[in-house]
């Protein structure tokens, strides 16, 4: 059973990462198939607080970060699927879960080039999916 410390740190952690509420019971529910943090087994949890933990790793010597462009087309992709504020603005934080989610890399501004390539593809299959 999770511990009574491990929860105000999960909230805490997610906070401090831009991750709303309603996206932390998303990563919840797609790793652990429940929708409560309570729920959690303490092993669980741990490997939550892991996720949502900051990293240090940086992206290999000698590779390129995303481009402008790339960034305003994932946006753009983005914002086509869903990942849209109540006034139909791009939602940093759901695409921010979307990328840890698929492609285990917690911010946007932290993709590669050849990183946000596979990105766009995904979001474009995605979007090509649904029609």
């Amino acid at each position: 059973m999770i511990t009574k410390k491990q929860i105000p740190l999960i909230y805490k952690l997610a906070a401090d990462r831009g991750v709303d509420n309603e996206t932390l019971h998303e990563i919840i529910f797609t790793y652990w198939k429940t929708d409560s943090v309570k729920a959690l087994s303490a092993k669980d949890a741990s490997e939550l607080i892991e996720l949502l933990s900051p990293t240090t790793e940086k992206p290999e010597t000698g590779e390129r970060m995303i481009t402008t462009s790339q960034r305003k087309y994932i946006k753009d992709l983005a914002v086509s699927i869903g990942f849209k504020t109540d006034k139909g603005r791009f939602c940093e934080q759901k695409m921010n879960a979307y990328l840890l989610n698929r492609y285990g890399i917690e911010n946007l501004n932290w993709l590669t080039v050849s990183a946000a390539s596979k990105v766009i593809e995904g979001l474009k299959a995605q979007i090509a999916r649904a029609v």
